[in-house]
Order: C-alpha cells, then structure tokens, then sequence
C-alpha cells in the first residue's frame, strides 16, 4: 500500500494517541483523589470523635497539673508562686479558677494560719497510702465541708496525680494532689489542687485540648450550641451561623458537612450540644507517576513521523494492520473500564441509599413499639398503686402483684413499710442484673 503523504496520517496518529493518554490519566488521577477525599474524611470523622471523647476538664489537665507540681519541686514558696502564675496564665486560666496550695513536710506554705490546719487535715486524709481508713462521724463531716459538700473525697484518697471530681457544686469542683517528700528533701515536696467548675468554660477547655493534640485552631474548632458565645471557631466562621444549623438537622448525633463560603467544614456534633469541626483541607495530588510511561509507547511514531518526508512511503499492511487491531481493543477495553467504574460507584450509593432506608424504617418501628410498651409499662405501675389507694386495700395482693413485676424485671426493688417502721414485703438489695442469674443453673452462672 502506497500513500503519497504519510506524515499528516502519523501525526494525526500521534495526537490522538496523546488524547488518549490524557483521558486515561485524568480518570486514574479523578479516581485517586475520590479515595484520597474519602480516606481523609475517614481519618477527620476518627479524629473528631476522639476529641470529643477527651473534651472533659478531667482528661485534658490531668497531665497538665503533673507539669505544675513537676516545675516548683524542690522551689521555694515564692518562686512557687511565680511559677504557678506563669502557669495559669499559659493554661488561659483566671487567677482564681483553682486554689493552689503548697506543703513542706507537710506543712501549708501559701495559705493563713486560720486555715493552715484545714489544709493540714485534707493532706494527711489523700495522702494515705494503700491502707485508707474509713472516715467517719465529726471526721467525714468535716472533710466533707472543706470539699463544699464534698461526699465524692474518697477518690482522692491513695490516688495521687489523678484528677477527680469531688463535688456537683459550683466551688472546689474538682481536685488534685501530688506528694513526693522521698524524692524532694527540701522545698515543697506536696501540693493540692481544687478547682471551681464556675471558673471553667468550654472555650477554655477545647483551647488546652487543642494545645494538648498540636491542633492549629485555624483548622479546628468548637462550638456550644447552647451558647455560640462560649465557642471558639477559626477566622471566618461565625458560631452563630453554625449553631443555628446544627440544631435544624433532623438527626441530633453524627457528623456532617457543611458549606460555608468556599470552605467544607466537618461537624461532629452530639445531644449535649457540643460541636467540633475542623475545615477540610484536601492533599493536592499528582499525576500517576507510572502514567509517563505511556507516551514512551509513542515515541517511535515520533520518530517515524520526523523522519518521514513529504514524498511517496510505502505504509506496512502488517503495520496498519497492528494498528488498527490494538487501537480496536485498546478503546473498547477503556470505555468498559469507566462504565463499570461509573456502575460500582453507583452500585455502593444505591446500597448506602437503601440501607439507610431501611433502617430508617426499623427506627421508625422501634419509635412506635417505644410509645406502645411505654403506656403498657406505666399501666402496671399505675394498676399496682391503685391496689393501696383503694379503701379496702388487700396488702398481700399488693405484695403479690409487685412480687410478679420484679420477677419480670420491671423495678429493682420494691421496700413496703408499715406505721411501725417494719418491713412488710421483702426485698433484695441486689440488682436486677444480678437476681437474673438465679433462674440459670449453676454451670451458666
């Protein structure tokens, strides 16, 4: 076969070949980022929920207090001071968020003498060792009054260096103690630590949580959504804007993501009301590297179509034959390999879709079936109190009755006491959980 120009038909060939190839790495590069946006929403939704599972005051200044007591051992109460000051600030706590005490050998160095016994007794009560004594009478009291209604004290009893909660009071909320007079001769060798929940907001917890995970606060945030006042969101977000949002969504617990402006932010949000988010910012990837290699394939038709002149070539029928076979298969094989691309794709939303469905209707089941042994419950109870408000009450038909309801679980314990102050049912101080084990045999036990 002859053809009088040669040189249009390689270069056509040529560019089409390039087409080709351009088409094919745009797929591949579309596809890879599609996983690369999946994995790294992935990756966010996992990294919000640990946040929020470490958003408590407990958990975020547990170490931090570590550091404190670490710094001024061994110091003076003076520079102690200092140090503690330094430490508050860089913490964004308020001077009298917390009271911190300083001991030597026991002894309080930074508070009045009216109060220095006060303080004395609180150490020697957490700083007890393995063996704690129970405290009681005037003892309890007393410790319980210092804490400002302070019936959670034994948690910090034995437990040094851990942060408990020791009271639902607004005033010495918490609290904390350190004691190391082995290690540290001369200085403070204890100290103890109570801090007002009134002195503690949200804001200043998610700021030391995301100091605490090297979080950039440009790219995270946190919203109350009961009050957007106490929040902190990077520039350009409005926490009024976001919380209004949140709270019209039809589901109260998961993540989302939204648009605002030109950013996507994820929320995570829960039934508490609080809200965390980060901005998406997605990797930047390139080209497959293994898609170069495709352009050497035409490489010798380059060269073909340089060398070629402008006169008559004889054209290969094997070659033009080879051509056209390989071009026959190769096109083919790539439109199947997007369609089905494309059919997967569409396949796993259908799947999402309906799931989702369906499980929505089993809520919506579970939803309806809730109302109705609601209203069946409460129609037992309400049955067997009618039997002591009726005039000519049977009392063992009452202990009858309520016998059959705990056996079904319905209540834990059910106490009956007559004028005299005597027990006319008898009970079990067990729970529920517990007497359920006596109707399995032994081995199942």
């Amino acid at each position: 076969m002859r053809a009088n120009n040669t040189r249009p038909v390689y270069l056509l060939i040529l560019l089409l070949g390039v087409i080709l190839n351009l088409i094919v790495i745009r797929f591949f590069h579309e596809r890879n980022e599609s996983r690369e946006h999946q994995a790294a929403r992935r990756t966010s939704e996992a990294f919000l929920e640990k946040m929020y599972a470490s958003f408590r005051f407990e958990k975020v200044f547990d170490k931090e207090y570590g550091t404190l007591f670490t710094s001024v051992a061994g110091k003076t109460a003076s520079e102690a001071a200092s140090l503690g000051r330094l430490w508050l600030h860089s913490h964004n706590m308020a001077s009298d968020a917390c009271e911190i005490v300083y001991f030597s050998d026991k002894v309080p160095l930074n508070v009045s003498a009216e109060s220095s016994e006060d303080w004395k007794f609180m150490l020697s009560r957490f700083d007890t060792g393995l063996i704690r004594p129970r405290l009681e009478g005037a003892t309890k009291n007393r410790m319980i009054k210092l804490l400002n209604g302070g019936v959670g004290f034994p948690r910090l009893e034995g437990k040094p260096g851990v942060i408990q909660q020791v009271t639902i009071a607004k005033d010495r909320t918490y609290g904390i103690w350190f004691s190391d007079p082995e290690k540290y001769k001369t200085g403070i060798n204890a100290m103890i630590v109570l801090i007002h929940a009134r002195k503690l907001t949200d804001r200043l917890i998610a700021e030391n949580l995301f100091a605490r995970l090297g979080v950039a606060k440009s790219e995270f945030g946190y919203v109350n959504l009961f009050n957007p006042e106490d929040s902190l969101v990077p520039n350009g977000l409005n926490p009024y804007v976001i919380a209004p949002r949140v709270s019209g969504m039809d589901i109260k617990s998961g993540c989302e993501y939204l648009t605002f402006g030109d950013r996507e932010i994820l929320v995570l949000f829960k039934p508490d009301g609080r809200i965390l988010l980060t901005v998406m910012n997605y990797k930047e990837l390139p080209a497959p590297f293994w898609s170069l290699s495709l352009f050497f394939f035409w490489l010798p038709l380059w060269f073909r179509a340089r060398q070629t002149e402008q006169t008559g070539l004889r054209l290969s029928l094997t070659s033009l034959i080879s051509f056209v076979f390989v071009i026959s298969m190769a096109l083919p094989v790539l439109a199947v390999g997007f369609y089905w691309n494309l059919f997967i794709d569409s396949r796993r939303e259908s799947a999402k879709i309906e799931t989702a469905s369906r499980l929505e209707k089993l809520l919506i089941q579970l939803d309806a079936n809730f109302t109705e042994d609601f209203r069946i419950i409460r129609k037992k109870y309400v049955d067997l109190v009618s039997i002591l408000n009726k005039d000519n009450s049977d009392l063992q038909t009452f202990i009858d009755q309520s016998i059959r309801l705990e056996l079904q679980f319905l209540f834990d314990t059910c106490l009956l006491i007559d004028s005299e102050g005597r027990f006319v049912r008898p009970y079990a101080a067990s729970g529920m959980q517990v007497r359920r084990l006596v109707f399995y045999d032994m081995a199942h036990r």
